[in-house]
Formats: C-alpha cells, sequence, structure tokens
C-alpha cells in the first residue's frame, strides 16, 4: 500500500509552470495533501490534483506532429543529424526563456539539444540519449 506523507513524490498542477509535473509533498492536513514543492522550479504552493478524466471538449493542439520519417529513429541518429543541420550558438537553457524550431540549446544536466517543437509554455528537444518536453516561456 502506497501511503501519501510528507517526503512522497506526486503529480500536481504548478502555479508557476503551469504544467501537471512532479511533485514532493511538503505538508499534510490529516490525510489530506496541503502543500507541495514543485520538482521542476522549486515554488512550494498549495496542492492541485491533477485532473487525469478527459475534458468533454478535446483540447485545440497546436504543435506539429512529429515528422513520419523521424519516427523509428534511434534518438542518437536523429540526434546526430539535428545537431549537424543547426545554425546558429549554442542558447544556454533556462525556463523563462523562449525558443523557436532549430535553435541549440545547452543544458546542464543533459547536453546539448536542438528544439524539434515549440508549444505554448513548453518545447520538445532531442539530446543524444533521448527526446524531452522542456518547459520555456514561450
Amino acid at each position: 500500500m502506497n501511503k501519501l506523507s510528507a517526503g512522497k513524490e506526486i503529480d500536481s498542477m504548478c502555479t508557476k509552470c503551469k504544467l501537471e509535473l512532479g511533485h514532493l509533498i511538503v505538508a499534510m492536513v490529516g490525510d489530506k495533501i496541503a502543500k507541495v514543492k514543485c520538482n521542476t522550479c522549486g515554488s512550494i504552493h498549495n496542492y492541485r490534483a491533477v485532473n487525469k478524466v478527459p475534458k468533454a471538449t478535446p483540447a485545440k493542439k497546436t504543435s506539429t506532429p512529429k515528422i513520419q520519417k523521424d519516427m523509428g529513429k534511434p534518438p542518437e541518429v536523429l540526434w546526430e543529424e539535428r545537431i549537424s543541420k543547426a545554425k546558429g550558438t549554442e542558447i544556454p537553457y533556462g525556463m523563462g526563456k523562449a525558443f523557436k524550431v532549430g535553435d541549440v540549446i545547452g543544458h546542464e544536466l543533459f547536453g546539448k539539444g536542438v528544439v524539434l517543437q515549440v508549444s505554448p509554455k513548453k518545447c520538445t528537444a532531442i539530446f543524444r540519449d533521448k527526446e524531452r518536453i522542456m518547459v520555456t516561456a514561450n
């Protein structure tokens, strides 16, 4: 049985990032979660449950779908192709920065990556090991 308590991880809506992200439980009131800390931005806020029930009307998709020819390629091969085609200097990654498709970003943990897609408040980037969704200012 996985009983919830302070120090455990849970998904919550982050009020700063405006995304559903992993959080650390920091305060409980009885058996209810009161406060959580975002694992991405570090902000502490009231717990907001993640709505797992699909919405009645589908959300409007703003990002472009993955290119079919890239499907099935290992991430390292796709990364090598995108890095060789990328132009410009490497931009250090930051959650408050805006990126565009084709930008080369430098992440302190994941290394060098290339932005594949941009959508509101996030972008998809390919790194040597895998594709990741990154929080942005877009």
